[in-house]
């Protein structure tokens, strides 16, 4: 209990702990599944290996091929690009997701014993963009939730004015994210995420007329996986090439 847990241990186990939320006490499993880790590792290798086939083999060539239709404003061949990008980006995507939520952070919790592996529930079904965000990475959006929404609530913003805030520092660190390993800041992400904001209201106004429409989840599908990864993923490149050239 409070202050006895304030000790070096106890701050290496919150740091193993595939968690962003401290607590004095979490659930903990009794033992480590030795048999059921090296499965999880086996699998892991496999969508890691099947992400770099992806990668090499489409995704590069498509994306390197979007540079001269780039520099001479050749929109129609940039679409054509862009819509053969769309497909192995979503690929490389949801194996990421695969990669990094359902394997990896299940390694992390069992080799720590952790209790909770609650990482994400069903973002895919997703008809508002809110509820995509608040399915899809649920360690970050608990953080978020604890450490931002309720503090700007508790200084008197509505919950408009609070979601704006947290989309406006998730933004922040996701251009933090793709901007450092580029080495040159151009806000694409930022300018990204930001829209989610409009987004959000568009898809629960959707909602609101027409409860039964999967209206909302097809614009999802088709704003992540059509238009925004395969546009900034082009983006970010030229601009990287252009800088280092």
């Amino acid at each position: 209990e409070y202050p006895a847990n304030l000790t070096a241990g106890d701050l290496a186990r919150f740091f193993a702990f595939p968690t962003l939320v401290y607590q004095t006490e979490y659930p903990r499993t009794p033992r480590v599944r030795r048999r059921w880790l090296l499965k999880r590792f086996a699998e892991l290798a496999v969508v890691l290996s099947a992400m770099l086939l992806l990668v090499t083999q489409f995704v590069a060539p498509t994306v390197r091929g979007t540079l001269e239709p780039f520099e001479r404003l050749d929109v129609a061949s940039l679409v054509e690009r862009l819509m053969a990008l769309a497909i192995p980006t979503l690929f490389v995507w949801i194996l990421m997701f695969v990669a990094l939520f359902e394997l990896w952070l299940s390694i992390v919790a069992e080799v720590t014993r952790f209790g909770d592996r609650l990482f994400y529930r069903d973002w895919w079904n997703a008809r508002k963009f809110d509820d995509y965000w608040r399915l899809w990475n649920l360690p970050v959006h608990n953080w978020l939730v604890r450490h931002v929404f309720f503090p700007c609530l508790n200084l008197g913003l509505n919950k408009t004015a609070a979601t704006a805030v947290v989309f406006f520092i998730s933004a922040a660190l996701h251009e933090l994210l793709v901007s450092a390993p580029c080495h040159l800041l151009r806000l694409y992400a930022f300018a990204g995420m930001m829209t989610q904001v409009p987004l959000i209201a568009l898809t629960n106004a959707i909602n609101e007329r027409l409860p039964s429409s999967r209206a909302g989840n097809v614009l999802f599908w088709l704003v992540f996986c059509v238009v925004g990864q395969p546009m900034c993923l082009v983006l970010y490149f030229h601009d990287t090439v252009s800088e280092s050239g």
